[in-house]
């Protein structure tokens, strides 16, 4: 829980400052993954009788790109910020919070045709950034921390965890009478109204949640508020 004194908050049972918890924060969006190309660029030369390969035309502009597909691992820092901020601002006599749970890798594994093989016919499931559990109701609030910049569609692929379907899965699971999954939104999500102008259309309002600046502050109230409402009775 947060302790107030004025406008002031503190990390209740830590007794670190939101300042300084924000001041020992990475920043993903200053940090760069840059990966070079060992190899040949080739383009393909095509004078209708035959294909010819023509090495080294490309490589110096590939080896130029700052993040090569599917190396752009800065989403870690933003998963990681968001673990630190909610131990720090949750009292940890009252909630865990846990990175990476494993308890809904199942979550798919109705009844399956009978033609599939074994590797096939395995339970499926998600795994989301992290969960927060009530040590004294149980309960549980699952969170997806999705970061990007002003090009892609990952707010559209939180979309699947906010189907109506989706809510009916999670109900027959769990049986809370709230939806145990958020999504909680950063750098270009949480401030590009590209992004920003849809979400009160894609998602039902609590249910996600814009970290503008990586703000500690605004990241507690909202999870707090969270906390009160839904896991604690």
């Amino acid at each position: 829980m947060i302790a107030q004194a004025g406008h002031e908050r503190t990390m209740a049972g830590t007794g670190v400052a939101s300042a300084s918890i924000a001041s020992s924060l990475g920043s993903p969006g200053a940090s760069h993954v840059r990966a070079r190309v060992d190899g040949v660029g080739m383009r393909i030369r095509r004078d209708g009788r035959d294909a010819r390969l023509m090495n080294g035309m490309d490589s110096a502009r590939l080896s130029r790109r700052e993040k090569q597909p599917g190396h752009d691992r800065t989403f870690e820092e933003s998963e990681r910020n968001f673990i630190e901020v909610a131990r720090a601002c949750l009292d940890g006599d009252e909630y865990s919070v846990e990175a990476s749970p494993k308890d809904l890798r199942d979550l798919f594994a109705g009844p399956e045709p009978p033609d599939l093989s074994s590797r096939q016919a395995r339970p499926l499931g998600i795994e989301l950034e992290a969960v927060i559990v009530s040590k004294t109701t149980g309960k549980r609030l699952y969170v997806e921390v999705k970061k990007q910049g002003d090009r892609g569609n990952a707010e559209e692929r939180a979309c699947k965890h906010h189907t109506v379907q989706f809510y009916k899965t999670m109900k027959e699971r769990f049986g809370y009478d709230y939806h145990p999954v958020v999504t909680v939104f950063c750098e270009a999500l949480a401030k590009n109204p590209r992004y920003t102008r849809k979400f009160p259309y894609y998602f039902e309002r609590n249910q996600y949640f814009l970290w503008v600046d990586y703000d500690p502050e605004l990241l507690c109230t909202f999870l707090t508020e969270r906390c009160s409402e839904w896991l604690d009775h």
